[in-house]
């Protein structure tokens, strides 16, 4: 048939590799602006440079390593001008998805996803509560039942956590669980209260008021670049 070349493998090697740097960086073991040494790093994990620049280009097609020519591969750094953007594309990504999502799938949804970040805040695990936190806006753009969608906010969901991951460490956007939770429960009552205005309303105000804090870090952060 032609198929018997064919193998179902399990993660390569560049995945695996891709996976525990994104760890490193949304850990915030690696910090924007520091630089992947792919020698070094092929060395260390005794495996081929050529895995290691692949597992380079999948995390640069994600939005969290940048590469330039004659500088190699760093840690991205964030910036103003890139939080503008993404915000934006997020937001026209939810409130989208608001639009065309059957109003009576919310609850079934969305109160599981709600109560997985409580869990996760009251934990006291960052990295846990930033995972939960995206987890519960994926959940909701999934109710839209676009694969499209989905798939767009999937790719931004990675630059999210890097960018959440800097709002944490710097702000402690999580040492206070309880604003948190409240944020995310006054969305819940919005998408449960089955009114797509309010819905926008309340994602436009979560959505600047996260950017809002994330801009004044960027103001007085030192770059690296």
């Amino acid at each position: 048939m032609g198929y018997e070349t064919i193998r179902i493998r399990q993660d390569s090697t560049s995945q695996q590799i891709a996976a525990g740097l994104r760890d490193s960086i949304l850990r915030s073991e690696l910090l924007p602006g520091e630089p992947i040494r792919e020698s070094v790093l092929a060395e260390e994990l005794g495996v081929s440079r050529n895995s290691v620049r692949e597992a380079v280009r999948i995390l640069e097609r994600s939005g969290l390593i940048d590469y330039q020519m004659n500088r190699g591969a760093r840690v991205r750094e964030p910036s103003k001008k890139d939080l503008i953007d993404l915000y934006a594309a997020r937001l026209a990504i939810e409130v989208g998805a608001a639009e065309i999502a059957p109003l009576d799938r919310y609850e079934e949804v969305l109160v599981n996803a709600f109560e997985d970040l409580c869990s996760a805040l009251q934990g006291g695990a960052t990295e846990s509560a930033v995972m939960a936190d995206l987890n519960f806006h994926a959940e909701a753009v999934g109710i839209a039942g676009s694969e499209r969608l989905d798939a767009l906010f999937r790719r931004i969901l990675n630059e999210l956590q890097l960018y959440l991951a800097v709002l944490s460490r710097v702000e402690g956007e999580y040492a206070d669980p309880d604003q948190v939770i409240l944020e995310h429960k006054t969305l819940l009552d919005a998408y449960l209260g089955g009114d797509r205005e309010l819905i926008t309303q309340a994602l436009v105000r979560h959505a600047e008021e996260n950017r809002g804090r994330l801009e004044r870090i960027l103001d007085v952060r030192p770059s690296s670049q």
